[in-house]
């Protein structure tokens, strides 16, 4: 027996649903405070993007700590053919990733105060070089996993994984049929107080979502609260979250 908050249980869900690397298996759930669900789900089902997601990835690699490089470069052969691929694609991935949030910026600060500012119907920036940058750089880590001692695989493999997901999720978002998804930029400040775009994508209703990766697995779902009434039916509640069809 598992006890979890709500958005942990609705973010595995949400990762199972797009990421086959992710798997989430239970036998069944019972959700208190039901009531909650249609937000909690609908933030975790939606996606968040900004330099920050392959950037957290690239600390990984190269991450340098106070008594040096404690990062995979550190870890790993640095004479082998696939070690000066690993640098070239690593340069790659970064400019790529820094091209394509720049540019997003300058078309979000140049439509400010206009109908497209923030909420964005078609992509303004070409996204292919970023996805193919990442991808090289999947490819680039998971080639160094058999010329690496066994007691560094792992990591380099969760690497190698966490990016090829990104790749997936990157191609969530660019993907051309976007409907029944609300995408928008919004503006944020670090914890150091340094502005920084990020984009968002939600969906509009989580009630189909819901009905597809909860209560259509077979699975016994068992919702509990003092307050899925309204007007003393649970018709509003069970449209909301896909239960009626």
């Amino acid at each position: 027996v598992l006890l979890v908050n709500h958005a942990l249980f609705f973010t595995k869900l949400a990762q199972a649903s797009r990421i086959a690397s992710a798997p989430f298996d239970f036998s069944a759930v019972i959700i208190d405070e039901a009531h909650e669900i249609e937000d909690v789900a609908t933030e975790q089902f939606s996606l968040t993007l900004s330099e920050r997601n392959l950037t957290k990835i690239l600390k990984r690699i190269e991450y340098q700590g106070a008594e040096g490089n404690k990062g995979i470069l550190a870890l790993v052969n640095n004479e082998t053919l696939h070690y000066s691929k690993l640098l070239d694609s690593l340069a790659i991935a970064k400019k790529e990733n820094d091209l394509f949030f720049l540019a997003l910026a300058e078309w979000f600060e140049k439509n400010r105060g206009s109908e497209s500012h923030a909420v964005i119907s078609a992509w303004p920036i070409d996204f292919i070089p970023l996805i193919k940058a990442v991808s090289g750089l999947a490819d680039s880590v998971n080639s160094m996993v058999t010329e690496t001692p066994e007691t560094i695989r792992p990591e380099l493999e969760s690497v190698s994984n966490r990016l090829s997901d990104l790749v997936s999720e990157l191609a969530l978002w660019f993907k051309q049929d976007q409907l029944g998804q609300a995408i928008w930029m919004e503006e944020k400040i670090s914890s150091k107080g340094i502005p920084y775009s990020q984009l968002k994508k939600a969906p509009l209703e989580i009630g189909p979502i819901l009905k597809n990766q909860l209560f259509k697995t077979g699975r016994p779902v068992l919702m509990t609260s003092a307050t899925i009434t309204t007007d003393n039916t649970f018709d509003y509640f069970k449209d909301r979250v896909g239960l009626i069809d």
